[in-house]
């Protein structure tokens, strides 16, 4: 069960009435149709056409309601494509006009002000962000305004800006300057810089530097209630005690209305392809109508390794850089609680894609449906064959099912056997079967009802799998082992936390044996300060701290500054 926006686990309250999986699996009936909206000096039909029957795969396959999309190139031509439903439960399918939410796509329209802010010299780059902001409870080691933008001040990734911690201040988990850990929290900060130099609020400031000169007027920058009937109707899965498997059912989920520079932009399709244009222009060192070439050519270039955007990933001012075949393209996406988008830009070869989900289910994001875009259009200009369409599943296949295969029992007799059917891995336990998928490298997931609420983690003797942890559970490979004893410190510690505001949710220790797991998080490990850090990263900026101890058990676990209250465990 998914915990943040981002990265964790936990669970937050659903609402709306439940719509199935198998409503959402028909998605791809809904009549789509490219609508070409500029015309094009290449021939991109056999391209739309593959792009257009793979889309809807892609929503059928995970099992999310709709999508929009848009594809554009720099000899002008746009191109538009709705799939799927605005609206499931009445049966609205998505329509061009529907805003959807950008999520942190939004990162690189604060970048964007902040680097005009700095061309009317009104911020140093590099300057201390203390210097714009004396009244924010800042680390006590200076972070420039550049490495905030860079994701490199060593920021955690969704603490509040005046976080609950001893001395309610922010903090760096690495030296700034050495390392990548994604921060909202610094893009939040960057939020209020612009507001304190432009002497405006943000969403004001962003739409007189960005959106205005790139003709996105419709475009909105703060999500507020108010317009909610513009939007597609956003989904979330309806079990969120649970890791989300793909075709989980799902429900409307909650609305949040949203002010912050790390993510509140809505926009269009249609919009977002004014967005893409520029960016062409931008990865080829032009900045017009935003910057001048010499500023558009610092902003663009990426300063950082990003493993968490890909292999050989880099990153610049709100903006990765990805290969794709081997060529670079500027990459982003963005997680909501209800809307999940993605876009690749490939300057070079002249081509681009947006698309955007009105549902979240765990890190999906429709960046294999923009990268094939990209990788078709590339074919159509390159004058080669098209590409094969990707694996919409990817990640979640199982990797080697053979190897999981098995019979497994815990020391009370609970006994259950993945076994392999037509080359799928499935769990058999009670007289029911149930899907299987991979949650991490070395830890399975599935829907059995009686098995899903916890992760399976592997552990290996000699590279081979002999034992499964399931919650604080330990199963044998064919025969009982004796589960390991708890020291009391850490069953003092384990349990299910949980806060009600969607945008952090949840957490579960488990103490297994000596060890106390984040679950779906990893190992967490004591500091000499007292708080708990995950084991990798080493330098991650996440911290835990356990308090309020209430009948021989901590009640509180604060996670990054934010706090979640011991929840009855299933």
């Amino acid at each position: 069960m998914h915990l943040t926006r981002r990265s964790w686990l936990g669970a937050a309250a659903a609402t709306g009435a439940v719509a199935s999986s198998t409503a959402f699996a028909a998605a791809g009936a809904v009549p789509s149709v490219f609508s070409v909206k500029q015309a094009a000096r290449h021939d991109y039909s056999a391209a739309l056409e593959a792009l257009q029957a793979y889309a809807p795969r892609e929503l059928k396959t995970i099992g999310l309601p709709g999508m929009t999309l848009c594809v554009v190139d720099a000899d002008g031509f746009v191109a538009l494509a709705t799939f799927g439903w605005a609206d499931v439960d009445r049966r609205v399918p998505v329509s061009t006009a529907n805003l959807f939410q950008i999520g942190s796509i939004s990162k690189a329209f604060a970048a964007l002000t902040i680097f005009r802010l700095s061309e009317a010299g009104k911020i140093d780059l590099d300057a201390p962000l203390a210097k714009y902001l004396p009244d924010a409870m800042l680390p006590e080691t200076p972070i420039t305004v550049s490495q905030v933008l860079n994701h490199t001040a060593g920021l955690a990734d969704s603490a509040p800006i005046f976080p609950r911690v001893a001395g309610g201040r922010l903090w760096c988990g690495f030296k700034p300057g050495t390392g990548f850990s994604y921060s909202n929290t610094g893009y939040e900060l960057l939020g209020h810089l612009i507001e304190r130099v432009a002497g405006k609020p943000h969403p004001d400031a962003i739409r007189e530097a960005v959106l205005t000169p790139l003709g996105m007027t419709a475009t909105k920058g703060i999500i507020t209630d108010r317009g909610r009937a513009q939007y597609a109707m956003g989904y979330i899965p309806f079990y969120q005690d649970r890791p989300p498997l793909t075709q989980a059912p799902m429900t409307i989920g909650p609305w949040t209305d949203l002010d912050s520079a790390a993510g509140s932009i809505a926009s269009t399709a249609e919009q977002m392809a004014h967005y893409l244009q520029f960016l062409l222009t931008l990865g080829n060192g032009k900045g017009t109508p935003v910057l001048s070439d010499r500023t558009a050519q610092r902003f663009i270039k990426p300063v950082t390794d990003a493993p968490v955007f890909g292999p050989k990933a880099r990153y610049g001012n709100g903006i990765g850089t990805v290969l794709i075949d081997g060529k670079p393209c500027l990459h982003h996406t963005g997680g909501m609680i209800t809307f999940t988008s993605s876009f690749h830009v490939d300057p070079a070869a002249g081509v681009a894609c947006f698309a955007s989900v009105n549902g979240s289910l765990g890190d999906y994001r429709p960046r294999k449906t923009t990268a094939f875009a990209v990788q078709l259009m590339r074919a159509v200009r390159a004058k080669a064959h098209l590409p094969a369409a990707p694996d919409p599943i990817g990640k979640l296949a199982v990797r080697k099912p053979s190897e999981c295969a098995g019979r497994f029992v815990s020391d009370t007799g609970d006994t259950l056997e993945f076994k392999l059917q037509g080359g799928q891995l499935v769990l058999e336990s009670g007289g029911v079967t149930g899907r299987v998928q991979q949650s991490d490298k070395d830890s399975l997931m599935t829907d059995h009802p009686q098995w899903a609420p916890h992760i399976f983690s592997y552990v290996r003797d000699g590279g081979k799998i002999t034992a499964l942890w399931w919650g604080e559970k330990l199963l044998g490979r064919n025969a009982k082992v004796p589960q390991p004893g708890v020291p009391n410190r850490l069953h003092a510690l384990a349990g299910t936390y949980l806060n009600r505001d969607p945008w952090v949710g949840g957490a579960v220790a488990l103490a297994q044996g000596n060890r106390l797991i984040l679950e779906g998080g990893g190992e967490l490990t004591e500091t000499k300060d007292g708080y708990w850090k995950l084991s990798d990263p080493p330098q991650s900026p996440e911290r835990f701290a356990f308090d309020a101890p209430l009948n021989g058990r901590a009640f509180r676990l604060n996670q990054s500054g934010s706090d979640m209250l011991r929840s009855p465990d299933a």
